[in-house]
Protein backbone atom coordinates (compact mmCIF):
# COMPACT_ATOMS: atom_id res chain seq x y z
CA UNK A 1 0.00 0.00 0.00
CA UNK A 2 0.87 3.48 -0.75
CA UNK A 3 1.19 6.00 2.42
CA UNK A 4 0.35 9.38 2.50
CA UNK A 5 1.79 11.76 5.44
CA UNK A 6 -0.78 13.40 6.06
CA UNK A 7 -3.71 11.22 8.89
CA UNK A 8 -0.89 7.80 8.16
CA UNK A 9 -3.50 7.14 5.02
CA UNK A 10 -2.84 4.12 3.47
CA UNK A 11 -4.01 3.92 -0.06
CA UNK A 12 -5.71 0.57 -0.90
CA UNK A 13 -7.66 -0.62 -4.17
CA UNK A 14 -8.16 1.63 -7.14
CA UNK A 15 -12.27 2.42 -7.10
CA UNK A 16 -12.45 4.52 -10.35
CA UNK A 17 -10.79 7.62 -12.55
CA UNK A 18 -11.67 10.66 -13.57
CA UNK A 19 -11.10 13.81 -16.44
CA UNK A 20 -9.51 15.51 -12.86
CA UNK A 21 -8.60 12.39 -10.67
CA UNK A 22 -8.77 9.16 -9.22
CA UNK A 23 -10.28 7.16 -6.61
CA UNK A 24 -8.71 4.87 -4.33
CA UNK A 25 -10.07 2.94 -0.97
CA UNK A 26 -8.00 3.65 1.90
CA UNK A 27 -7.38 3.33 6.12
CA UNK A 28 -6.76 5.82 8.25
CA UNK A 29 -4.65 5.21 10.97
CA UNK A 30 -7.55 4.55 13.70
CA UNK A 31 -8.15 1.72 10.89
CA UNK A 32 -11.41 3.54 9.52
CA UNK A 33 -12.03 3.08 5.80
CA UNK A 34 -12.56 6.06 4.05
CA UNK A 35 -12.26 7.02 0.11
CA UNK A 36 -9.41 9.14 -1.08
CA UNK A 37 -9.92 11.61 -4.16
CA UNK A 38 -6.39 12.06 -5.46
CA UNK A 39 -5.46 14.70 -8.26
CA UNK A 40 -4.31 13.47 -11.67
CA UNK A 41 -0.16 13.57 -11.53
CA UNK A 42 0.13 15.88 -14.36
CA UNK A 43 -2.94 18.24 -13.30
CA UNK A 44 -1.29 18.58 -9.65
CA UNK A 45 2.32 19.94 -11.22
CA UNK A 46 0.71 23.30 -12.45
CA UNK A 47 0.07 25.18 -8.64
CA UNK A 48 -2.75 27.07 -10.06
CA UNK A 49 -4.45 24.06 -11.15
CA UNK A 50 -3.47 22.45 -7.63
CA UNK A 51 -5.02 25.75 -6.06
CA UNK A 52 -8.21 25.46 -7.65
CA UNK A 53 -8.70 22.03 -7.16
CA UNK A 54 -8.01 22.80 -2.83
CA UNK A 55 -10.53 25.38 -3.12
CA UNK A 56 -13.46 23.59 -4.67
CA UNK A 57 -13.10 20.59 -2.36
CA UNK A 58 -12.96 23.60 0.65
CA UNK A 59 -15.81 24.78 -0.70
CA UNK A 60 -17.47 21.35 -0.88
CA UNK A 61 -16.48 20.58 2.74
CA UNK A 62 -18.81 23.28 3.95
CA UNK A 63 -21.86 21.93 2.18
CA UNK A 64 -24.01 20.08 4.54
CA UNK A 65 -27.02 18.37 3.26
CA UNK A 66 -27.77 14.58 3.22
CA UNK A 67 -28.05 14.00 -0.51
CA UNK A 68 -23.82 15.33 -0.83
CA UNK A 69 -20.96 13.59 -0.05
CA UNK A 70 -19.51 14.73 3.22
CA UNK A 71 -16.12 15.85 2.71
CA UNK A 72 -13.66 15.10 5.92
CA UNK A 73 -10.54 16.95 5.03
CA UNK A 74 -9.02 18.72 2.43
CA UNK A 75 -4.94 18.17 1.52
CA UNK A 76 -2.29 19.52 -0.40
CA UNK A 77 1.31 18.20 -0.34
CA UNK A 78 3.58 20.29 -2.96
CA UNK A 79 6.68 19.38 -1.21
CA UNK A 80 6.75 16.01 -2.35
CA UNK A 81 7.64 14.69 -6.05
CA UNK A 82 5.66 14.60 -7.91
CA UNK A 83 3.20 16.86 -5.63
CA UNK A 84 -0.20 15.65 -4.36
CA UNK A 85 -3.78 16.88 -3.76
CA UNK A 86 -6.51 15.04 -2.35
CA UNK A 87 -9.53 15.06 -0.07
CA UNK A 88 -11.40 12.58 1.99
CA UNK A 89 -14.80 11.19 1.89
CA UNK A 90 -16.19 8.57 4.13
CA UNK A 91 -16.67 5.40 2.70
CA UNK A 92 -20.36 4.11 3.05
CA UNK A 93 -22.56 0.61 2.56
CA UNK A 94 -24.16 1.42 -1.14
CA UNK A 95 -23.40 1.11 -4.45
CA UNK A 96 -22.90 3.53 -7.56
CA UNK A 97 -26.09 4.21 -9.61
CA UNK A 98 -24.73 2.74 -12.80
CA UNK A 99 -24.16 -0.32 -11.03
CA UNK A 100 -27.21 -0.53 -9.16
CA UNK A 101 -29.15 0.37 -12.93
CA UNK A 102 -27.57 -2.66 -14.14
CA UNK A 103 -29.50 -4.68 -11.07
CA UNK A 104 -32.96 -3.65 -11.46
CA UNK A 105 -35.50 -1.25 -13.29
CA UNK A 106 -36.70 1.92 -12.11
CA UNK A 107 -40.09 2.72 -11.90
CA UNK A 108 -41.40 6.14 -12.35
CA UNK A 109 -42.11 6.96 -8.88
CA UNK A 110 -38.25 5.38 -8.04
CA UNK A 111 -36.62 7.59 -10.97
CA UNK A 112 -37.97 10.99 -9.91
CA UNK A 113 -37.03 10.33 -6.49
CA UNK A 114 -33.49 10.03 -7.46
CA UNK A 115 -34.26 12.66 -9.68
CA UNK A 116 -35.17 14.72 -7.16
CA UNK A 117 -32.52 13.99 -4.50
CA UNK A 118 -29.60 14.59 -7.33
CA UNK A 119 -31.42 17.93 -8.24
CA UNK A 120 -31.68 18.98 -4.14
CA UNK A 121 -27.82 17.84 -3.95
CA UNK A 122 -27.09 20.59 -6.82
CA UNK A 123 -28.91 23.34 -5.22
CA UNK A 124 -27.17 23.01 -2.11
CA UNK A 125 -23.87 23.11 -3.80
CA UNK A 126 -25.02 26.55 -5.90
CA UNK A 127 -25.37 28.07 -2.40
CA UNK A 128 -21.60 27.45 -2.13
CA UNK A 129 -20.89 28.43 -5.68
CA UNK A 130 -20.44 25.08 -7.28
CA UNK A 131 -21.34 23.17 -10.20
CA UNK A 132 -20.46 19.76 -10.77
CA UNK A 133 -19.61 19.83 -14.53
CA UNK A 134 -18.54 15.83 -14.48
CA UNK A 135 -22.64 14.38 -13.24
CA UNK A 136 -22.74 11.09 -14.48
CA UNK A 137 -24.36 7.71 -12.98
CA UNK A 138 -21.31 6.50 -11.48
CA UNK A 139 -20.95 9.78 -9.37
CA UNK A 140 -24.15 9.32 -7.85
CA UNK A 141 -24.12 6.82 -4.87
CA UNK A 142 -27.18 4.79 -3.99
CA UNK A 143 -28.21 2.76 -1.22
CA UNK A 144 -31.47 2.05 0.26
CA UNK A 145 -32.72 2.96 3.83
CA UNK A 146 -34.47 1.54 6.79
CA UNK A 147 -37.80 2.06 4.81
CA UNK A 148 -36.77 0.90 1.41
CA UNK A 149 -36.66 4.47 0.12
CA UNK A 150 -33.95 4.76 -2.39
CA UNK A 151 -31.37 7.20 -1.24
CA UNK A 152 -28.75 9.67 -3.38
CA UNK A 153 -25.68 11.33 -2.81
CA UNK A 154 -23.96 12.67 -5.04
CA UNK A 155 -19.98 12.61 -5.34
CA UNK A 156 -17.01 14.84 -6.67
CA UNK A 157 -19.12 17.74 -7.16
CA UNK A 158 -17.22 20.83 -7.91
CA UNK A 159 -13.82 20.03 -8.32
CA UNK A 160 -14.09 18.64 -12.17
CA UNK A 161 -15.25 22.20 -12.78
CA UNK A 162 -12.86 24.07 -10.92
CA UNK A 163 -10.22 22.47 -13.14
CA UNK A 164 -11.93 22.21 -16.24
CA UNK A 165 -12.44 26.39 -16.31
CA UNK A 166 -8.85 26.53 -15.97
CA UNK A 167 -7.27 27.24 -19.42
CA UNK A 168 -3.89 25.20 -18.08
CA UNK A 169 -6.29 22.43 -18.41
CA UNK A 170 -5.14 20.17 -20.89
CA UNK A 171 -8.51 19.98 -23.27
CA UNK A 172 -8.12 17.62 -25.11
CA UNK A 173 -7.53 14.97 -22.27
CA UNK A 174 -11.14 16.42 -20.43
CA UNK A 175 -12.80 13.59 -21.58
CA UNK A 176 -10.47 11.11 -23.35
CA UNK A 177 -11.15 8.41 -20.87
CA UNK A 178 -14.80 7.80 -21.46
CA UNK A 179 -17.22 8.22 -24.05
CA UNK A 180 -19.03 10.96 -23.45
CA UNK A 181 -22.66 10.54 -22.90
CA UNK A 182 -23.97 12.63 -20.11
CA UNK A 183 -21.50 16.10 -20.25
CA UNK A 184 -23.75 19.17 -22.05
CA UNK A 185 -22.34 19.80 -25.32
CA UNK A 186 -21.43 22.89 -24.52
CA UNK A 187 -18.88 21.90 -22.30
CA UNK A 188 -17.59 19.36 -24.46
CA UNK A 189 -17.02 22.63 -26.92
CA UNK A 190 -14.71 24.09 -23.69
CA UNK A 191 -17.82 27.19 -22.71
CA UNK A 192 -17.80 28.03 -19.27
CA UNK A 193 -19.46 25.31 -16.90
CA UNK A 194 -23.05 26.45 -15.54
CA UNK A 195 -25.99 24.95 -13.83
CA UNK A 196 -27.81 24.58 -16.71
CA UNK A 197 -25.31 21.85 -17.59
CA UNK A 198 -25.71 19.75 -14.87
CA UNK A 199 -29.36 20.39 -15.57
CA UNK A 200 -28.68 18.63 -18.94
CA UNK A 201 -26.68 15.83 -17.08
CA UNK A 202 -29.80 15.15 -14.70
CA UNK A 203 -31.47 15.15 -17.89
CA UNK A 204 -29.49 12.51 -19.14
CA UNK A 205 -29.89 10.05 -16.00
CA UNK A 206 -33.46 10.38 -15.94
CA UNK A 207 -33.48 8.80 -19.55
CA UNK A 208 -31.46 6.03 -18.70
CA UNK A 209 -33.32 4.91 -15.31
CA UNK A 210 -36.88 5.80 -17.47
CA UNK A 211 -36.48 3.30 -20.37
CA UNK A 212 -32.94 1.48 -19.32
CA UNK A 213 -30.57 2.52 -22.10
CA UNK A 214 -28.58 5.43 -22.08
CA UNK A 215 -29.53 8.83 -24.11
CA UNK A 216 -26.59 8.04 -26.30
CA UNK A 217 -25.97 4.59 -27.61
CA UNK A 218 -22.85 4.85 -29.70
CA UNK A 219 -19.96 3.59 -28.28
CA UNK A 220 -17.13 5.40 -30.90
CA UNK A 221 -16.11 8.59 -29.10
CA UNK A 222 -16.25 10.72 -32.39
CA UNK A 223 -19.70 9.20 -33.40
CA UNK A 224 -20.99 9.95 -29.77
CA UNK A 225 -19.24 13.61 -29.61
CA UNK A 226 -21.70 13.72 -33.10
CA UNK A 227 -24.68 12.82 -31.15
CA UNK A 228 -24.15 14.76 -28.47
CA UNK A 229 -23.95 18.06 -30.42
CA UNK A 230 -26.59 17.44 -32.77
CA UNK A 231 -28.82 16.09 -30.18
CA UNK A 232 -29.23 12.81 -32.27
CA UNK A 233 -30.71 10.60 -29.39
CA UNK A 234 -33.84 8.84 -29.93
CA UNK A 235 -37.05 10.17 -28.36
CA UNK A 236 -37.96 8.35 -25.02
CA UNK A 237 -41.35 7.83 -26.28
CA UNK A 238 -40.09 4.99 -28.15
CA UNK A 239 -38.23 3.61 -26.00
CA UNK A 240 -40.54 3.64 -23.27
CA UNK A 241 -44.31 4.27 -24.20
CA UNK A 242 -46.04 3.83 -20.84
CA UNK A 243 -44.58 7.19 -19.57
CA UNK A 244 -46.71 10.23 -18.36
CA UNK A 245 -46.81 12.35 -21.16
CA UNK A 246 -45.49 15.45 -18.74
CA UNK A 247 -43.05 13.21 -17.38
CA UNK A 248 -41.40 12.69 -21.44
CA UNK A 249 -41.53 16.70 -21.88
CA UNK A 250 -39.80 17.22 -19.04
CA UNK A 251 -36.73 15.01 -19.15
CA UNK A 252 -36.67 16.26 -22.86
CA UNK A 253 -36.87 19.39 -22.40
CA UNK A 254 -33.37 18.98 -20.43
CA UNK A 255 -31.85 17.40 -23.22
CA UNK A 256 -32.16 20.96 -25.57
CA UNK A 257 -28.57 20.99 -27.16
CA UNK A 258 -28.82 24.74 -26.69
CA UNK A 259 -28.62 25.93 -22.88
CA UNK A 260 -30.32 28.59 -23.59
CA UNK A 261 -33.75 26.77 -24.30
CA UNK A 262 -33.34 24.49 -21.00
CA UNK A 263 -34.34 24.79 -17.63
CA UNK A 264 -32.83 27.76 -16.08
CA UNK A 265 -32.03 25.99 -12.69
CA UNK A 266 -32.24 21.94 -11.13
CA UNK A 267 -35.22 23.99 -8.79
CA UNK A 268 -37.38 24.17 -12.24
CA UNK A 269 -36.91 20.57 -12.99
CA UNK A 270 -37.02 19.36 -9.43
CA UNK A 271 -40.97 20.80 -9.68
CA UNK A 272 -41.83 19.26 -12.59
CA UNK A 273 -40.42 15.76 -10.94
CA UNK A 274 -42.75 16.52 -7.92
CA UNK A 275 -45.39 16.41 -9.49
CA UNK A 276 -45.06 12.94 -10.88
CA UNK A 277 -44.57 11.49 -6.98
CA UNK A 278 -47.37 10.43 -4.57
CA UNK A 279 -48.72 12.58 -1.97
CA UNK A 280 -47.27 10.39 0.55
CA UNK A 281 -43.71 10.23 -0.86
CA UNK A 282 -40.78 10.88 1.63
CA UNK A 283 -38.59 12.65 -0.80
CA UNK A 284 -41.65 15.00 -1.80
CA UNK A 285 -42.08 16.07 1.58
CA UNK A 286 -38.36 16.74 2.73
CA UNK A 287 -37.31 18.21 -1.05
CA UNK A 288 -40.66 20.34 -0.57
CA UNK A 289 -39.24 21.67 3.01
CA UNK A 290 -36.20 22.33 2.44
CA UNK A 291 -36.74 24.53 -0.46
CA UNK A 292 -39.52 26.12 0.65
CA UNK A 293 -37.09 27.22 3.87
CA UNK A 294 -34.98 28.79 1.47
CA UNK A 295 -36.85 30.86 -0.59
CA UNK A 296 -39.67 33.37 0.43
CA UNK A 297 -40.61 34.14 -3.07
CA UNK A 298 -41.26 31.33 -5.17
CA UNK A 299 -41.60 28.52 -2.49
CA UNK A 300 -42.20 24.84 -3.46
CA UNK A 301 -45.33 23.65 -1.06
CA UNK A 302 -44.49 22.18 2.16
CA UNK A 303 -47.47 20.30 1.60
CA UNK A 304 -47.13 17.73 -1.14
CA UNK A 305 -50.40 17.96 -2.05
CA UNK A 306 -50.71 21.53 -2.34
CA UNK A 307 -51.62 24.27 -4.55
CA UNK A 308 -48.83 23.43 -7.23
CA UNK A 309 -49.49 19.87 -7.15
CA UNK A 310 -53.31 20.33 -7.81
CA UNK A 311 -52.37 22.68 -10.39
CA UNK A 312 -50.13 20.12 -12.13
CA UNK A 313 -51.08 19.03 -15.84
CA UNK A 314 -53.52 15.98 -15.84
CA UNK A 315 -50.97 13.00 -16.62
CA UNK A 316 -51.85 11.07 -20.14
CA UNK A 317 -49.35 8.10 -21.08
CA UNK A 318 -48.32 9.26 -24.47
CA UNK A 319 -49.03 5.56 -25.17
CA UNK A 320 -52.53 6.40 -24.88
CA UNK A 321 -52.53 9.53 -27.47
CA UNK A 322 -53.90 9.10 -30.79
CA UNK A 323 -51.19 9.04 -33.63
CA UNK A 324 -52.98 11.87 -35.43
CA UNK A 325 -52.25 13.89 -32.29
CA UNK A 326 -48.68 13.31 -32.28
CA UNK A 327 -47.32 16.12 -33.87
CA UNK A 328 -44.25 15.49 -32.90
CA UNK A 329 -42.32 12.24 -31.72
CA UNK A 330 -41.44 13.95 -28.52
CA UNK A 331 -43.92 16.73 -27.72
CA UNK A 332 -47.50 15.95 -28.14
CA UNK A 333 -49.46 18.80 -29.33
CA UNK A 334 -46.05 20.66 -30.13
CA UNK A 335 -44.17 22.18 -33.42
CA UNK A 336 -41.69 19.20 -34.31
CA UNK A 337 -38.42 19.60 -32.48
CA UNK A 338 -35.41 20.46 -34.35
CA UNK A 339 -33.38 17.29 -34.35
CA UNK A 340 -36.06 15.81 -36.59
CA UNK A 341 -36.75 16.38 -40.11
CA UNK A 342 -40.50 17.18 -41.04
CA UNK A 343 -42.09 14.50 -42.61
CA UNK A 344 -42.17 14.99 -47.11
CA UNK A 345 -45.22 15.98 -48.30
CA UNK A 346 -47.47 12.92 -49.64
CA UNK A 347 -47.07 12.12 -52.88
CA UNK A 348 -50.10 12.52 -55.40
CA UNK A 349 -51.66 9.22 -56.16
CA UNK A 350 -50.03 7.29 -59.04
CA UNK A 351 -52.66 7.31 -62.12
CA UNK A 352 -54.05 4.44 -63.05
CA UNK A 353 -52.39 2.29 -65.89
CA UNK A 354 -52.82 4.46 -69.30
CA UNK A 355 -55.30 2.65 -71.77
CA UNK A 356 -56.05 3.47 -75.45
CA UNK A 357 -58.57 5.48 -74.15
CA UNK A 358 -57.47 7.47 -71.41
CA UNK A 359 -53.63 8.83 -72.35
CA UNK A 360 -55.11 11.94 -72.94
CA UNK A 361 -56.88 11.92 -69.66
CA UNK A 362 -53.16 11.21 -67.93
CA UNK A 363 -51.76 13.68 -69.88
CA UNK A 364 -53.78 16.59 -68.79
CA UNK A 365 -53.90 15.34 -64.93
CA UNK A 366 -50.09 15.53 -65.36
CA UNK A 367 -50.16 18.87 -66.54
CA UNK A 368 -52.59 19.72 -63.44
CA UNK A 369 -50.29 18.22 -61.23
CA UNK A 370 -47.51 19.93 -62.73
CA UNK A 371 -45.61 22.66 -60.80
CA UNK A 372 -46.53 26.09 -61.05
CA UNK A 373 -42.34 27.14 -61.06
CA UNK A 374 -42.02 24.83 -63.96
CA UNK A 375 -44.77 26.96 -66.14
CA UNK A 376 -42.76 30.19 -64.99
CA UNK A 377 -39.22 28.45 -66.13
CA UNK A 378 -40.75 27.51 -69.11
CA UNK A 379 -41.70 31.13 -69.86
CA UNK A 380 -37.93 32.69 -68.58
CA UNK A 381 -36.57 30.16 -71.59
CA UNK A 382 -39.13 31.60 -74.35
CA UNK A 383 -37.82 34.85 -73.54
CA UNK A 384 -34.27 34.27 -74.03
CA UNK A 385 -34.79 32.25 -76.92
CA UNK A 386 -36.55 35.21 -78.50
CA UNK A 387 -33.82 37.97 -77.01
CA UNK A 388 -31.02 35.42 -78.13
CA UNK A 389 -32.92 35.74 -81.59
CA UNK A 390 -33.84 39.50 -82.10
CA UNK A 391 -29.84 40.19 -81.41
CA UNK A 392 -29.07 37.36 -84.14
CA UNK A 393 -31.13 39.49 -86.60
CA UNK A 394 -29.90 43.06 -85.54
CA UNK A 395 -26.52 41.94 -86.39
CA UNK A 396 -27.19 40.80 -89.27
CA UNK A 397 -29.10 44.07 -90.83
CA UNK A 398 -25.70 45.47 -89.14
CA UNK A 399 -23.09 43.87 -90.73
Amino acid sequence: MVQLNAEGLELGQRLGSGPTGRIHAATSELDHAVVVKLLHDDLAESPELRQRFIEAAERLRDVRHPNVGQVLSVHDDPDVEPAIAYYVTPNRPGRPLDVECRRRTFSVEVACEVGVQICLGLLACDEQGLTHCNLKPSNVWVWQDANGVLRAQLLDVGVTAAVYDDPLAPHAARWAQEVPRYQAPELLLGHTATCRADVYSVGAILYELLCGHPVIDETDELQALKAVMCGQWLPLVERNPNLPETLVRAVEAALVVSPEDRFSSCRQFMRQLLAHLPADSPVAAEASAWVARRSAHTPVPTDPAGSSRAQAPKHRFVSAIPSGQLLSPVFPKSPPAPRFSRAPAPLPPAPAPATSGSVSAARAAVDVRAPSSQGRMDLVAVCAGLGIGAALVWLQVVF
